[in-house]
């Protein structure tokens, strides 16, 4: 019709879209006769299959499976890459076999993550537990920052038994990677409910908690109760309630990713360099906190650094403004510029630049050092005293 002079008003398009159409059913047929001869996998397991014989895999060291002497794919952790199949019957054939192929190593696989210890296990940047190259589940946000939800993986070449038994082990890692975590702030018995209350609130923000979200229970302790916070190694200081335990690195890598499950990130964000006492800050206020650093400008200085600069600055500025300490530098290794900004960002009043800037609290007014005038003697004031 379409190479008629007169019967379509558009000649030209139509006969562009059937040549189009001869092109794909060209190649089409072209593929298909092919497959006819080459897909010689196909072929060998079909009739295996067909003839009832359990097709028998074997599996290299690096997890690639043959059977047959055909190569079917490798074997993922618990998920089975298959070839690319030249037919859908070679596809379909493929997948029968390896359904029997895989049972074993499977199993094999799945007891061997199951009765893995608890250091083997990891959590890899999507949030699913791992063992070696198979993942066992998938976390996400809980109840709380502190018991995160763990679902199963969707592998389809497992049964439910052994999807089951994978979630619970990467359950129990969990648990464990959490009670590690907050193990240094478990009330001691026989303290008042201000000192639990400190300590509960410090868990739930990972090891950190604002002085000023916390300042009845602060002002309810006595000072033995603030003994026994310093003997489990939690500070409180003008700005935090924080854990020195909790500033490790390994705790650290535990509060990142447990803030990062709780708010369904579908990639998690790295903790900062092991021991760094400030980092560029590249990331929300909220991470920061809830891996033990504060935003301070340009920069996120651990809350150890944050409270030790400010002492070091209150001493300084008590009676007239003062030279930046250059010690600081090396506290938070930064430059000086960027110091100027934290000390700027805690509230301090910085003026002139380089080695002649001077800091300052806000407040200090440098009231002038005149004498106090005494008030005038009244008569025999001093006789009555003698």
């Amino acid at each position: 019709v379409a190479n008629r002079v007169d019967w379509l008003e558009d000649r030209a398009h139509w006969q562009q879209r059937t040549r189009e159409i001869e092109d794909r059913l060209s190649d089409a047929l072209h593929e298909l006769l092919t497959q006819r001869f080459v897909d010689q996998r196909a072929v060998v397991l079909m009739d295996r299959l067909e003839s009832g014989v359990r097709i028998e895999a074997e599996m290299s060291p690096e997890g690639e499976l043959n059977a047959a002497g055909v190569r079917l794919g490798w074997l993922q952790g618990f998920t089975f890459q298959v070839d690319q199949a030249p037919s859908a019957a070679g596809a379909k054939a493929v997948r029968k076999a390896v359904r029997q192929a895989v049972v074993a190593p499977l199993a094999e696989r799945v007891a061997l993550a199951v009765a893995a210890p608890h250091q083997d296990l990891r959590l890899d940047a999507s949030g699913r537990v791992c063992h070696e190259d198979g993942q066992l589940a998938k976390l996400a946000a809980g109840v709380d920052v502190l018991k995160p939800s763990v679902r199963p993986m969707s592998h389809e070449l497992l049964n439910q038994r052994q999807r089951d038994a994978l979630r619970r082990r990467a359950q129990a890692w969990v648990r464990e990677e959490v009670r590690r975590l907050t193990a240094p702030l478990d009330a001691p018995e026989g303290v008042s409910p201000a000192m639990v209350g400190i300590l509960y609130r410090v868990k739930l923000g990972l090891g950190t908690l604002r002085r000023r979200d916390a300042h009845d229970l602060i002002q309810s302790l006595s000072g033995a109760e603030r003994k026994a916070l310093a003997r489990q190694d939690v500070r409180v200081g003008m700005h935090a309630v924080y854990s020195l335990p909790l500033l490790k690195p390994e705790m650290v890598a535990r509060r990142a990713w447990l803030w990062g499950v709780a708010r369904e990130m579908r990639t998690l964000l790295p903790p900062p360099p092991a021991s760094a006492t400030s980092v560029p800050a590249e990331h929300t206020a909220d991470f920061y906190e809830a891996v033990g650093y504060r935003l301070l400008g340009s920069r996120a200085v651990r809350v150890d650094m944050v409270e030790r600069l400010d002492a070091a600055l209150r001493g300084r500025t008590r009676e007239k403004a003062s030279p930046l300490p250059d010690v600081a530098m090396s506290w938070l290794g930064c430059s000086f510029e960027e110091l100027i900004d934290v000390c700027r960002a805690l509230g301090y009043l910085v003026h002139g630049e380089g080695d002649k800037a001077r800091v300052n609290r806000p407040e200090n007014t440098h009231r002038s050092k005149r004498k106090r005038r005494r008030p005038p003697r009244r008569r025999g004031m001093d006789k009555k005293r003698r």
